[in-house]
């Protein structure tokens, strides 16, 4: 019979594994792919299972990459790339005699110098704190990360019957602490402190127009539909004096320091310097009526008017405009001020447009549709935000991102008509909107104000004798 031969395997005495990072990796098991929870936060924007996280770094730190912290601080390793030394550079570019240029000066300062805002970095070994590097970081963020929340609803609406439906008029303006309304012919204040309402004054025979504090006093700039000005002292409840400059009604006042500049529906504009009497400049700036007048904190004066046209005026050369921007197709009414180079404004009912203008090559930067009239505008105080309220047919609060422009949120009004006046607190944090449906709301849309922390210095000037 045949008998198959025997094949030998050819073994080894010992096996000698080769322990390499690949080949531990690949004994690993494989990750399962597990789907992202939503994270939870609490009403003050902190993360609700925050403790269970720490405990499962604290509980578990040990079982799992219990080296990572020491691996990455590469103790005692080679740099392949290292910086080259100064002095072998300095000995290779003036062997051959050259003259010194003066950019070794300052390259010899780079390199002694050290790094004032690099970081320390501190080993895991001697650090002080009881919970581990990941737990530290998972406390950070959890308190940087602020959830902001909009309002939905004001939080109070004031009645306000004889408030008039008209797109030309402006009567509401917030001074240093009340609320300034115009209704028919009489001005009244309320205070939000003390949710007072007080009668301030009454026009004879004139409805009220225009209502304006002065920036910094206590004085109110009283317009009406004949083009008379009159200028209230709040606490004596008394007219101090009166202008007559304009034919017809002035919809328009701005104040720059002692300066009221006021805008009629003949198209003229009026600087008066309210410290003396006949101290006037009075010229024709649009063959339409003055919609809208802003200051900047430098020496500029954007008006809009009814003929679809913004002028930017100097204070040096009051006679003529420095520059005219025509892109808008409707009435400007809203115009804001983004610092002294640029400005933002809103057309009307045709337009329905916002606009961002570069005041030194006189150009339009960016262009966004909104769907609606633009009635206001407005550039926050506290952030870097842009609020517009608008008319037909939505009769919305917009908040828009500065520069990009990028709608944030859009909150419906409540008002039943299209909101026309506008005013916010001296903080910057409240707002409030009025309408032709005889209401006034506030709303609180903008964040605090930053706290101004200033340096605590000695007065040695005092103990001195």
């Amino acid at each position: 019979m045949y008998s198959p031969q025997k094949r030998y395997l050819t073994t080894v005495d010992r096996f000698i594994p080769q322990r390499t990072e690949k080949q531990i990796d690949l004994l690993s098991p494989p990750k399962m792919r597990t789907k992202k929870k939503k994270t939870k936060y609490n009403n003050n924007g902190i993360k609700k299972d925050l403790h269970l996280d720490i405990l499962k770094y604290e509980l578990l730190s040990d079982f799992s990459n219990t080296n990572e912290e020491e691996n990455s601080q590469n103790f005692l390793q080679y740099r392949k790339n290292a910086p080259k030394n100064y002095k072998s550079i300095k000995d290779q570019t003036f062997k051959s005699g050259e003259k010194k240029s003066p950019q070794t000066n300052q390259m010899k300062k780079r390199i002694n110098t050290p790094k004032r805002n690099s970081p320390k970095r501190i080993s895991p070994r001697y650090s002080l704190s009881p919970l581990c590097k990941k737990s530290e970081q998972l406390i950070k963020r959890s308190q940087n990360t602020k959830i902001r929340k909009f309002p939905t609803k004001p939080f109070r609406i004031l009645e306000a019957p004889g408030l008039r439906d008209d797109y030309y008029l402006n009567l509401l303006d917030w001074g240093t602490k009340d609320l300034a309304v115009a209704l028919g012919r009489s001005v009244y204040l309320w205070s939000p402190t003390s949710s007072d309402v007080t009668k301030l004054c009454k026009m004879e025979g004139e409805n009220v127009s225009c209502v304006k504090w002065i920036q910094r006093g206590t004085h109110v700039s009283v317009g009406t539909e004949e083009g008379k000005i009159s200028l209230v002292d709040v606490e004596k409840q008394k007219v101090i004096r009166k202008f007559s400059d304009h034919n017809k009604r002035v919809g328009r006042i701005s104040w720059k320091c002692h300066l009221m500049t006021s805008g009629s529906k003949q198209g003229k504009i009026n600087i008066r310097d309210v410290r003396s009497k006949d101290s006037v400049v009075s010229y024709q700036a649009h063959s339409q009526e003055v919609c809208g007048l802003e200051w900047n904190q430098d020496e500029f004066l954007a008006s809009g008017g009814n003929d679809n046209l913004i002028k930017i005026w100097s204070m040096r050369k009051i006679d003529k405009p420095i520059g005219i921007l025509s892109d808008h197709t409707a009435g400007i009414k809203a115009l804001t001020w983004v610092g002294n180079n640029f400005l933002v404004s809103g057309g009307g009912t045709r337009d329905q447009t916002i606009k961002c203008w570069s005041i030194r090559s006189m150009s339009c930067t960016k262009s966004i549709s909104t769907g609606s009239q633009v009635t206001n505008i407005h550039f926050s105080k506290n952030s870097n935000e842009i609020l517009s309220t608008h008319g037909f047919t939505l009769n919305q609060i917009n908040l828009w991102k500065y520069p990009s422009f990028k709608k944030i949120t859009s909150i419906p009004s409540g008002h039943t008509s299209r909101i026309l006046f506008f005013a916010y607190n001296p903080t910057g944090e409240i707002i409030c909107t009025g309408a032709g449906d005889e209401t006034v709301r506030l709303w609180k849309m903008f964040p605090k104000p930053r706290q101004k922390y200033q340096k605590s210095g000695l007065k040695l000037s005092n103990n001195f004798r």
